[in-house]
């Protein structure tokens, strides 16, 4: 951590420097405090901005980054104590009747400001009474006061916020007392700042100026920019620098600051991303002057965005002190020679006390014509990248501002279904925030990045609350994807530690079994993403995460089910094909939605993991209900665990049922047992010739084993009977093996132990004498043709195979999935059953004892009825035989599939006529269709 008192000390030993600068120091502190000192009052208001990384101080004056004691207050990053602004404000200069005219935001060499708070009718009663006019104030969008009375309104009068944290005022230049030695120009500004908390911009806050001529006369000759005093703890070792490319001016210490955490590099910095509209052509760093070509480096053409044309520095001792002096610095001109040098400042090699002055121009005003200023204020250090950051952090802040400020952002959280149940709560969700697209994305592309992400879910996070409120939140578990990326956030531990294993696969519902009956739960999940900072081509990754709450947030009351209630059923059965090394199964997760229809789990090719070359196996489910309709496909990504390929997965919920499928395949178990002849055409073909070799590629193919039998069916290639080809099926799964020279889920003949294999073989002697004819693969296995001894030998082709011959393979081992295989779900929907058991039914609590833990207050006391039918008439009487309350219950099914009643029932502890009944024992009696109940419980108040 830094303290600010090293910045004060560091000013304070300045006065051993010389009379000047002593001069120059007291009179700006004792000035910057002087003013500020009446910000206690509405006139001038000072606040901090604060929603992210930087802690701000704004006014209503024009002034900002000084704090309320008059020393440095831009503070970063925030709590640290590390100042980077001593002050800075907004400079505007015009030609007014032949007069240079320039009002000051902040005047570095006493701390004023030449702006008054409100608009220029309220001046006189500022000056009279500084607390006239409440509504001449900072307005912070996170201040609900100022939220309900937030000034920038659109077409339809809501609210125009741009961020997490807009902070509006408005102020004029138009009383003659502000000004120290001219006069004013005529001017109102409406200043909006702005900030977001996001990772990838929580170091940025924007500054929008706003500024409307209200005097009768055009202003012509007009520059806008910003002035700086950017003190980075010590004052005497700064730099100023400039891209002028970037329109970024910047301030910064190469040295390690006294007691600061951070390292050095140290930046702060000033980018113009809008500046107003030119009214003429403008040659942006000319040789002779703006109005002249001679060595421009870009050329502004009426009606275009000014940049920066302009970048000068002071120090202490070299400053401009009065207007004609300021403008002629806003226009580009050095005020001590009168050159025009608007860039010469950028070369800064003596550390001091430095200022820099930002400016566009020239431009006109015509009366009530309104422009704008955008600045992005930006801090970089050591850490966080120095300069290559700042300008990274630059380039951000104009993608978001080109792209109407869209920036990167966390994943939608998914859609939510929240089913109580009896001591628990089930969440599901689906897979949607998977397939949105990162909105960034396009924008990332158009600047040039090749590394931003468009698709960059990672993962879900399960959260609880009893209130629902922000920071009342309990994380109950998280899931990502199983890949090498590993962006859990880390700053909680969940509850559910067990739920939690990082890249073990997405994960689409969560049972939480902590809960008791009776009591309201609020739930959320919530998606995280995995992508870059956003800084074009830099391979920096972040994980940003969606809030709670929103709209992915569902309540939930615990609560038994009914007397007579039948679950559903979703057996799951293997209909087709030959595996015996996987696991599917189908759970009802939503009970009340399961639709009863049938559904087929269809195994897909296996395909293979880039990466580590090991299998992917793919499930494709049909609703054959409902026309052989698709729905979610799962795909199972292996990984090596004791010698096995393992691996499970989960599919999102779809009519309230979850499709789990578990492989576990043991390599180590695959063989081949016999190749035999089972359809002899012509010659026989000796089986004792016939053996089989080993997997190929060290293992690393055996992936494509498939374990069941294969059949080798031979044809003339092309009814040539000198050559060879044939088709390989599948016969377990009862599907064709393609043929393919990457041996992998493919069959190909094996002619040469070096180079891929091919779809025909001859008995060309040339070839036979070149050792081919040896084999082929299928699958990752070699079959050899001829294996007396350890070597194979070529096909003996006086007895090779006929047209229409079968040769049939016989393994052994772990049957893995492939295509061909189907697993079938025969779902049946829940029901109430005719009969049940009403045995079960409770009052609870009894005695109820007034008040409970379920309670809002001791004027609102209830009890529950548990355990009933789904459909009942409760009839509540006094021991004297009175009926004095009947409740009809029914368990209701929401638009969701979700049985929220079940069976329970509430009772508010009134009676028919809306009293709230004595102390005593009462009888219940319970009639439903499946039988009656009579029962007692007390009430003691």
């Amino acid at each position: 951590m830094c303290n600010v008192v090293i910045a004060r000390r560091s000013r304070s030993n300045l006065l051993i420097l010389g009379l000047s600068f002593c001069f120059l120091l007291s009179s700006k502190i004792a000035t910057a405090k002087t003013q500020s000192g009446t910000q206690g009052s509405r006139l001038f208001e000072l606040k901090n901005m604060d929603i992210n990384n930087v802690e701000l101080p704004l006014t209503t004056y024009g002034k900002f980054g000084q704090n309320a004691a008059g020393t440095a207050g831009g503070i970063w990053p925030k709590g640290s104590g590390c100042p980077y602004i001593f002050g800075a404000g907004m400079w505007i200069g015009a030609l007014v009747g032949g007069e240079k005219l320039v009002t000051q935001g902040y005047n570095p060499m006493n701390g004023r400001s030449e702006f008054m708070p409100g608009p220029p009718e309220h001046n006189a009663d500022h000056a009279a009474n500084a607390s006239s006019h409440p509504e001449d104030r900072l307005y912070f969008s996170t201040n609900s006061t100022d939220l309900a009375e937030w000034p920038l309104k659109d077409s339809l009068g809501q609210n125009i916020i741009l961020s997490d944290q807009d902070v509006y005022c408005l102020y004029n230049d138009m009383w003659q007392a502000q000004h120290e030695e001219t006069k004013p120009i005529g001017l109102i500004v409406k200043q909006l700042a702005f900030a977001w908390n996001a990772p990838v911009n929580n170091n940025i806050v924007f500054i929008q100026y706003a500024f409307k001529n209200v005097s009768s006369r055009t202003l012509r000759g007009m520059y806008v920019g910003a002035d700086a005093d950017m003190d980075i703890g010590n004052a005497d070792n700064d730099l100023v620098g400039l891209d002028i490319s970037r329109s970024l001016g910047y301030t910064y210490t190469v040295g390690q600051e006294p007691g600061w955490k951070y390292p050095p590099p140290y930046y702060v910095a000033f980018r113009f991303l809008q500046g107003p509209k030119a009214s003429d052509t403008v040659y942006v760093g000319s040789l002779n002057g703006w109005n002249d070509p001679t060595g421009a480096i870009d050329t502004v053409f009426p009606g275009e965005r000014l940049p920066m044309t302009a970048f000068k520095k002071c120090t202490r001792a070299v400053e401009p002190s009065n207007d004609n002096q300021r403008y002629d610095m806003l226009a580009g001109y050095d005020y001590t020679t009168g050159a025009y040098n608007p860039f010469g400042d950028s070369v800064d090699n003596v550390p001091g006390d430095k200022r820099m002055i930002q400016a566009a121009g020239p431009f006109r005003l015509a009366p009530g014509e309104e422009d704008t200023l955008l600045v992005a204020v930006m801090f970089s250090n050591g850490a966080t990248g120095g300069l290559d950051y700042l300008r990274a952090e630059g380039d951000l802040a104009k993608a978001m501002f080109d792209a109407g400020w869209l920036f990167p952002g966390p994943p939608p959280p998914p859609e939510l279904t929240v089913t109580p149940g009896d001591h628990k709560v089930t969440l599901t969700w689906d897979n949607s925030p998977e397939n949105t697209p990162d909105a960034f994305y396009t924008k990332m592309q158009e600047i040039g990045d090749t590394l931003y992400l468009e698709y960059d879910f990672q993962g879900y996070r399960v959260w609880r609350s009893k209130t629902g409120f922000p920071g009342d939140w309990t994380l109950l578990g998280e899931c990502d994807k199983a890949d090498d990326i590993r962006m859990l956030p880390d700053e909680l531990t969940p509850i559910d530690t067990a739920w939690a294993s990082p890249n073990t696969g997405l994960k689409y519902s969560y049972v939480d079994n902590s809960v008791v009956n009776g009591f309201t739960y609020y739930y959320a999940v919530t998606s995280f993403d995995y992508n870059t900072t956003a800084s074009p081509n830099v391979a920096e990754y972040t994980a940003q995460e969606c809030s709670q709450g929103g709209k992915g947030m569902k309540t939930a009351v615990p609560r038994s089910e009914a007397a007579n209630y039948i679950p559903p059923e979703t057996p799951v059965e293997h209909t087709q094909g030959a595996a015996n090394a996987v696991t599917v199964r189908a759970d009802a997760k939503v009970p009340t939605a399961i639709t009863g229809h049938a559904y087929e789990i269809r195994c897909q090719e296996t395909q293979v993991n880039k990466n580590n070359l090991l299998p992917i196996y793919s499930f494709y489910i049909f609703d054959v209900t409902d026309g052989d309709t698709p729905v979610p496909v799962l795909t199972i990504p292996i990984n090596t665990a004791q010698g096995m390929w393992t691996g499970k997965v989960v599919s999102p919920i779809f009519d309230g049922i979850e499709v789990s499928a578990d492989v576990k395949v043991d390599p180590n178990t695959f063989g081949c047992d016999s190749i035999k002849v089972t359809n002899d055409i012509g010659t026989a073909y000796p089986g004792d010739s016939l053996k089989v070799g080993g997997f190929t590629g060290g293992g690393t193919e055996k992936w494509a084993f498939r374990g069941t039998n294969f059949e080798i069916r031979w044809k003339y290639y092309h009814g040539n009977p000198d050559t060879l080809t044939c088709e390989v099926w599948d016969i377990g799964n009862n599907i064709k093996v393609n043929f393919d020279t990457a041996r992998v889920n493919s069959w190909s003949f094996n002619y040469s132990s070096i180079k891929p294999g091919r779809d025909f073989i001859t008995g060309d002697t040339a070839l036979i004498e070149r050792n081919y004819r040896k084999g082929m693969y299928i699958c990752g296995c070699l079959y050899y043709f001829n294996k007396p001894a350890a070597n194979p030998l070529p096909m003996n082709w006086s007895v090779h195979p006929e047209d229409g011959e079968i040769w049939t393979v016989y393994n052994s081992g772990d049957k893995a999935p492939g295509a061909g295989n189907v697993f079938r779900i025969n779902s049946k929907s829940f029901k109430f059953a005719g009969k049940g058991n009403l045995d079960n039914i409770r009052v609870v609590p009894n005695p109820l004892l007034v008040r409970n833990d379920w309670e809002c207050s001791k004027d609102y006391s209830r009890l529950q009825f548990t355990h009933l039918p789904d459909e009942c008439t409760i009839r509540i009487y006094t021991l004297a035989g009175d009926l004095i309350k009947t409740i009809e219950h029914k368990a209701t099914i929401s638009g969701q599939g979700v049985n929220t009643a079940g069976g329970t029932e509430w009772w508010d502890i009134l009676t028919a006529e809306g009293r709230i009944p004595a102390s005593g024992i009462y009888i219940y009696h319970i009639e439903s269709k499946i039988g009656n109940k009579i029962g007692k419980f007390a009430i003691i108040k």
